[in-house]
């Protein structure tokens, strides 16, 4: 295959994206949408290397006694165009993708919150040519497996005193005053006077 990659002089990118959640209970869902026209405004044609609809589908149910969320995502893009590939012409069709997995989050304990997942990306080894940011289009993603670990801190540091200025040591209270649930590594500092 041989592809070429080239930049135009005036391109107009106009669109919309739309999204949305819903959480009933345990029970979450969330969608959007995002449509992209892009033309070249030196012939006047679509620039089709952009994909030019697509939308996103995720339900999710917290088990709250294991601290596991399993979901399901649905991914769908408009395909309608056709790309020269090695003098071949190909088309791009319309696409879906189905993803599952699943979180576990164990209660916060200490300075840090833990996350894992495990998933199966393209659950059903769905074969199809996409525009990846490029100028060429690619083979989608064929069925994948992954997992990973997260870590996030809690707990914010205090400072020590700033050089030449008296003030009690921190103790252990100040600390946990400084401190900030929620927070993600980020360190500030208690003002010692």
């Amino acid at each position: 295959m041989t592809f070429h990659t080239y930049n135009l002089g005036h391109v107009v990118n106009k669109g919309i994206e739309l999204s949305g959640s819903y959480s009933l209970g345990n029970f979450r869902a969330s969608a959007s949408y995002g449509y992209l026209h892009s033309e070249d405004k030196e012939t006047g044609k679509r620039i089709e290397s952009n994909t030019p609809q697509s939308a996103n589908l995720r339900l999710s149910y917290r088990i709250n006694e294991w601290n596991v969320e399993p979901w399901y995502r649905l991914h769908w893009a408009k395909g309608g165009t056709t790309a020269k590939i090695s003098g071949e012409t190909v088309a791009l069709k319309n696409y879906a993708t189905h993803d599952i997995g699943m979180m576990w989050t164990p209660s916060r304990t200490g300075f840090v919150r833990l996350q894992a997942g495990l998933a199966v990306t393209n659950l059903t080894n769905e074969k199809y040519w996409a525009y990846s940011g490029s100028s060429f289009p690619t083979w989608g993603f064929a069925r994948g497996f992954r997992a990973w670990l997260s870590a996030q801190s809690l707990q914010q540091l205090p400072t020590p005193a700033a050089e030449g200025a008296a003030g009690p040591p921190l103790s252990d209270a100040s600390c946990k005053e400084a401190a900030s649930p929620g927070s993600s590594g980020n360190i500030s500092f208690p003002a010692i006077g």
